[in-house]
């Protein structure tokens, strides 16, 4: 007898969610059935079943209080893995990563004196295939992760038109690649790519709701997380943090609006703002440095807490989410910078007299590697779009 739709989707909904625990990290069954709610009979013939398939292993055993040794469970890093190119304006970053997100091998394009972006697709082709080669037979290739800075075209893989990518404009990376590759392949913004390492890997497993904000001498981009998935918009240009407008006389951004916070906050604006007093000065690193003795550099760093606390203010306000992630050059020894934007935002959020809103640096710059790029395929996976559990 057939069963159910709605019991069909019900297991289905159970095994991702299984999976989506186990990801990661080494778990018993009860352990499993604990987090769950499920009964121990229905944890145990759906961990067979991913057993079966070879996506889960028993991995050892766990201590426990009565003396037993429970077989603990985990991901089977040779089921499955994914390509990674991440594309930057100078240089391509293509990469092999397991299931768990483990960079099995990595290559760097030189792309400074690229010509066209044909030219540079040719060079990702060759490297892709090289990596697959030499790692790891194509049937165990779960797919292609592209990300590069915004704007892009996720849904029609072109990548728009984003600042020092003039030579991308209007690519069409994924039918480009998709004429030499059977593999799905995604494209994805470069902040949304580490927003899901961050969420899978990072400080942003222990939130359901939480904004990432990287800050690089290309600009500031973000990833947000609402119920644990990312927020897209309609078209999937939403979460463009660094063109929120924070002064209406402001100048110009090179995205055309004037007085967004990347035109004040950016690595870029503010080595602009030192060039003629401070031409010495040529990174975030130089003004961390410096604030050790001089105060000048103090006001800068908390004047950019300052620009930075306005939009992610604004954001909780909307979304009300329960912590902020920064990532990029500004992570360099951030006690300054993260206890004022702290102090900022708690002090003016729309929650500050009900609760805190923690405020946290990521533990990499997961932006500077290829594994960023393949976890749009990996979340894919473990979402259930690219596999019928």
């Amino acid at each position: 007898m057939k069963k159910p739709k709605n019991a069909v989707y019900m297991k289905q909904d159970n095994r991702k969610n299984i999976l989506n625990i186990i990801h990661g990290k080494q778990i018993s069954r009860a352990d499993l059935a604990r987090k769950t709610g499920l009964t121990r009979a229905s944890i145990s013939g759906i961990v067979d079943d991913l057993i079966n398939q070879g996506i889960v292993i028993e991995t050892g055993v766990k201590e426990s209080a009565s003396g037993r040794k429970p077989v603990k469970l985990g991901m089977n890093i040779d089921y499955l893995y994914a390509l990674g190119v991440n594309i930057r304006y100078d240089h391509c970053l293509v990469g092999l990563s397991d299931i768990n997100g483990t960079v099995i091998e990595e290559e760097r394009l030189d792309f400074s004196e690229l010509k066209n972006s044909d030219e540079g697709i040719e060079k990702i082709v060759v490297s892709l295939k090289r990596i697959i080669a030499g790692n790891v037979r194509e049937q165990k290739v779960l797919g292609i992760g592209i990300s590069s800075p915004g704007p892009v075209d996720i849904y029609g893989g072109v990548i728009l038109n984003p600042p020092r990518l003039e030579l991308w404009q209007g690519a069409p990376v994924v039918a480009k690649l998709k004429q030499e590759f059977a593999f799905p392949i995604f494209l994805d913004r470069d902040a949304v790519a580490a927003t899901l390492v961050e969420k899978n890997y990072g400080k942003g497993r222990k939130y359901k709701n939480f904004i990432q904000i990287e800050i690089t001498n290309n600009g500031i981009g973000c990833g947000i997380v609402i119920d644990n998935k990312i927020y897209r918009g309609v078209d999937g240009f939403g979460g463009e943090f660094g063109h929120m407008s924070i002064d209406l006389n402001g100048k110009q951004c090179r995205c055309g609006n004037v007085g967004c916070i990347e035109s004040f906050a950016s690595i870029e604006a503010i080595m602009e703002s030192l060039e003629d007093a401070c031409p010495e000065v040529k990174s975030w690193q130089d003004i961390v440095i410096k604030s050790k003795d001089d105060d000048a550099f103090v006001d800068i760093i908390r004047r950019e807490a300052r620009y930075l606390g306005v939009g992610i203010v604004n954001v909780m306000n909307l979304f009300e989410l329960e912590a902020v992630i920064l990532s990029g050059e500004v992570v360099f020894e951030p006690y300054l910078l993260i206890t004022e934007l702290r102090q900022f935002i708690n002090q003016r959020s729309i929650t500050r007299t009900i609760k805190t809103i923690d405020v946290l640096v990521s533990e990499k710059d997961y932006n500077q590697h290829s594994v960023s790029s393949a976890t749009t395929v990996l979340e894919k996976f473990f979402s259930g779009e690219l596999m019928d559990f």
